[in-house]
């Protein structure tokens, strides 16, 4: 039997609901994309109701309050907008010049807060494990995501000997035919996901090294090549995506494996010291 995804389940229930709560659903229906990031705030103020009763609306729904009914609504909707759309959805989703700064930073609490709460920390420390111990580390990442796979290669190269930053194929042939059982990958990749990160991963999970994704849901293509996966939040209501979250996870790692690696970390800071002082690399 299908299973009816949110917006459908509002419409099989509406003759179930009072006055106040079909103008809700009402509004939300017609306002599908727009709507699900949509501050519990403001979809009352647009759908001229109370705060209260919107909050009822998703505790009517079977949702413990707004925010988990907005999360359904959000991964319903997200698939189906390009980055054109989104761009449009932001004039709506942050509207006034005060308040769409504030939301902004409310979304990436939201992010951050969503991010922590469904941690696997078990994973984690097994993602951790491996990067401790692997021979060589690639990395794996492109276009916006190339951000956080720098940053992530630049402070891992300062307790691990050989740590590559791979994008495509071209260029990097020879190193990712050399993968064996010693290597460890990590990918990272957010919606819209990036065939080439797909398809380099997919290449590398048959060299029979293990990996690791950092993404945003368990649908993610990553998911299926990976032996270990983290899930961040990335998702806000603009054409950008935000990596609050996902730099967290990777701070939290780097944290991690610098307690593993204290020693490697010591001894590099000290042979540093001189050249840096030398360089005038700091003011």
């Amino acid at each position: 039997m299908k299973q009816l995804n949110i917006y459908e389940e509002m419409a099989k229930k509406r003759d179930e609901m009072s006055k106040t709560q079909k103008k809700i659903a009402d509004y939300i229906l017609e306002h599908q994309v727009a709507v699900s990031f949509y501050t519990v705030g403001k979809l009352a103020k647009e759908a001229n109701v109370s705060e209260a009763s919107v909050v009822r609306f998703a505790n009517f729904l079977g949702y413990d309050g707004y925010s988990s009914l907005q999360k359904q609504m959000q991964e319903k909707t997200q698939d189906q907008m390009d980055t054109s759309h989104r761009l449009a959805l932001s004039y709506s989703a942050y509207n006034g010049r005060d308040q769409g700064v504030s939301q902004v930073f409310y979304d990436d609490v939201r992010n951050l807060t969503d991010t922590l709460h469904e941690l696997d920390l078990e994973m984690f420390f097994k993602i951790v494990e491996e990067l401790t111990n692997a021979h060589r580390i690639f990395i794996v990442a492109s276009r916006s995501s190339m951000g956080l796979g720098i940053f992530f290669q630049y402070y891992l190269k300062l307790s691990v000997e050989q740590v590559y930053l791979i994008e495509d194929f071209q260029n990097n042939e020879h190193l990712i035919n050399s993968l064996n059982e010693k290597d460890f990958v990590f990918a990272i990749s957010f919606k819209r996901y990036t065939k080439r990160t797909v398809n380099i991963l997919q290449y590398m999970a048959k060299k029979g090294c293990k990996v690791a994704c950092l993404t945003d849901f368990l649908s993610s293509p990553l998911i299926p090549y990976s032996d270990y996966y983290l899930l961040a939040k990335a998702q806000m209501s603009t054409y950008l995506d935000s990596f609050v979250a996902p730099q967290a996870i990777i701070d939290a790692l780097l944290m991690a494996i610098g307690k593993e690696k204290n020693k490697e970390l010591e001894e590099h800071f000290l042979d540093m010291k001189e050249i840096w002082t030398d360089l005038d690399v700091f003011v």
